[in-house]
């Protein structure tokens, strides 16, 4: 494996190359569901085998109905299914069985609120929790039992300024969900279905522009990429509320919007991968236990 920063290049998977789009597709979202990593790019849902470093590609891969675009959300109920927005201003939605590779549309996202560049999608409490984007601080949620959509409270936003109704990164924690309008954490109740008064900082503001997290549910952390072109990471402790920058920093500069950070287990030691994008089909990870707070 290359190694780079402290971070290794595991295996790539297959560049799409299909008329107009690019290799790397506007965007792309990753997930970890057990003992596999899925990514999905353009129309494709890719399975990586972290134990073995193999990617399952063609002619194994999940085709979608349709391309995704910005604003593409996918995410996994812990169980049996990955919930999967399409973005791109558009309101498919869809249900993906893993056991049985089945996909299944399930009830559009309001049509007169289209998700786009910066939506973002959380699982929990049987339900999908989503920022829709398009420089707004919309928030809904779409009960699973009820096949339906909701309008929640939106977003505060700490800043008071319009840049800031641009929200990225949405994470379910234990009966409470976190948001980050700017570079500041807000934290919705799930149980109250309202926006906590406080807020706490998080010193730089996560971009919709390779903007990514991922959530250590061991230790209670959340780990943040910056993205926009930048190579800066880094760790919000949920137990003290203490941001701190970590070293070494990624391996490159990291674009694209959607979320293609996940944390995974291998043999005993937990790492943290990462999709570059940026036109890339550099697929890297490190340990957590290598990450030093600076």
């Amino acid at each position: 494996m290359m190694e780079k920063n402290g971070w290794k290049n595991v295996k790539g998977f297959q560049i799409v190359r299909a008329g107009r789009f690019p290799e790397d597709c506007s965007t792309a979202v990753m997930v970890y569901a057990k003992p596999h990593i899925y990514q999905l790019r353009w129309k494709h849902l890719e399975r990586y085998e972290p134990m073995n470093n193999k990617w399952y590609i063609y002619p194994g891969v999940t085709i979608l109905p349709e391309i995704v675009g910005p604003g593409a959300g996918m995410v996994y109920d812990g169980k049996e299914f990955l919930y999967i927005t399409r973005g791109g201003r558009l309101s498919e939605f869809y249900r993906y069985e893993i056991k049985t590779g089945r996909i299944e549309n399930l009830s559009p996202f309001p049509y007169y609120k289209p998700i786009d560049i910066g939506g973002w999608l959380a699982y929990g409490e049987n339900s999908v929790y989503c920022l829709r984007g398009d420089n707004t601080a919309d928030f809904l949620r779409y009960d699973i039992g009820e096949d339906k959509w909701k309008e929640l409270p939106s977003v505060p936003l700490t800043c008071g300024v319009p840049v800031g109704a641009k929200c990225t990164g949405l994470v379910y924690i234990n009966k409470y969900l976190l948001a980050w309008p700017d570079h500041h954490v807000r934290k919705f109740d799930v149980k109250k279905g309202e926006w906590d008064k406080g807020c706490f900082a998080c010193t730089f503001r996560p971009s919709v522009n390779g903007g990514m997290f991922a959530y250590d549910e061991k230790e209670k952390k959340v780990y943040i990429v910056q993205g926009n072109y930048s190579m800066t990471i880094g760790r919000l402790d949920l137990k003290t509320k203490k941001f701190s920058y970590l070293s070494p920093r990624l391996p490159d500069v990291v674009s694209v919007p959607g979320n293609r950070l996940v944390i995974a287990e291998v043999k005993g030691t937990r790492y943290l991968y990462l999709y570059r994008g940026h036109g890339t089909s550099e697929f890297w990870r490190i340990g957590l236990n290598t990450l030093e707070e600076i």
